[in-house]
């Protein structure tokens, strides 16, 4: 009840052409938080370091209606593997109908540095056509740290489209973010997590 809340007050879904879109069932749950540190590969979208924490191999995919209105249906896909200390991880979205689309490929990596410290990179290529007015494609970069203070606390952090990728003629980039999320865990099975978003 707690979660709902403060999603009902403080979370807008209304989200603008090339603003990341949760996709996560896990993120939608904990209202919008993307750092919390779990092995969620749908994750990735929001920030590259957030395949950290899979161990092995794992995927996962996602589907809604907005509004429950078929051309506002969104889709995605993503996956994440473990070899060593890196782990790779590829994804896809589709947001739209024939008359706008928006699609998104995103290929990532994490790194763990130490048992204390990761960081993560990705390039996403974003696709958007408009039927009548043709479509144009470009490539972002993310990039995303997280730090465990303590076995039980952890300070995460990502910067979206760094790199202030525009799409089309226009001189307008693409939407930057940046979040900041601290998550900290007493007892196993139990995680108190706050985020900012700007």
């Amino acid at each position: 009840m707690f979660i709902f809340v403060l999603q009902a007050f403080f979370t807008n879904t209304a989200h603008a052409s090339g603003i990341t879109r949760p996709l996560s069932v896990r993120q939608f749950g904990m209202g919008y938080i993307a750092l919390s540190g779990q092995p969620d590969p749908l994750l990735l979208f929001a920030s590259p370091v957030s395949i950290a924490a899979i161990d092995g191999w794992s995927a996962g995919s996602f589907y809604s209606r907005l509004f429950n209105l078929k051309d506002l249906s969104l889709t995605a896909f993503a996956g994440g593997k473990r070899f060593g200390r890196w782990v790779v991880g590829v994804g896809g979205s589709h947001f739209g109908f024939e008359l706008f689309r928006e699609q998104n490929l995103t290929l990532a990596a994490a790194y763990r540095l130490s048992a204390q410290f990761q960081w993560g990179v990705s390039l996403r290529y974003h696709r958007l056509s408009i039927k009548n007015y043709g479509g144009s494609g470009t490539i972002s970069a993310d990039a995303g740290w997280t730090y465990s203070i303590t076995p039980n606390a952890r300070l995460s952090g990502t910067l979206q489209n760094f790199n202030r990728a525009k799409i089309g003629a226009g001189d307008d980039a693409l939407p930057q973010s940046f979040r900041m999320g601290f998550q900290f865990s007493p007892v196993d099975g139990v995680m108190a997590a706050a985020e900012v978003f700007k």
